[in-house]
């Protein structure tokens, strides 16, 4: 178990170490078995990756604290980004290669 004196971001590192997978795989494992609730999550950590209760716990909080930061973020309009990426709005159809 990891020591409660530890920052986040170094019990991460542990937490990634100990499982071999990165914190976005993680989510991304979470993301694919569709589960939605916290404690199901948690127990599903615990018990396919072996790690205790409070590491499970800090995989959720920083999971969901990820996905309510990228849901407070407004969609940026279209213009916008084509204008960034130095494109008119004007959709070019492309032409097809000869066969």
């Amino acid at each position: 178990m990891i020591p409660c004196n530890q920052n986040v971001p170094v019990q991460i590192k542990n937490i990634e170490a100990k499982t071999g997978k990165s914190l976005k795989e993680l989510a991304d494992i979470v993301k694919w078995t569709g589960l939605t609730d916290p404690g199901k999550i948690r127990l599903m950590l615990q018990r396919e990756y072996r790690i205790a209760y409070e590491e499970a716990k800090i995989i959720v909080k920083a999971m969901l604290e990820s996905q309510k930061a990228q849901e407070a973020v407004p969609p940026r309009p279209k213009h916008e980004i084509l204008n960034e990426l130095g494109r008119s709005g004007v959709y070019v159809k492309m032409k097809r290669q000869p066969k």
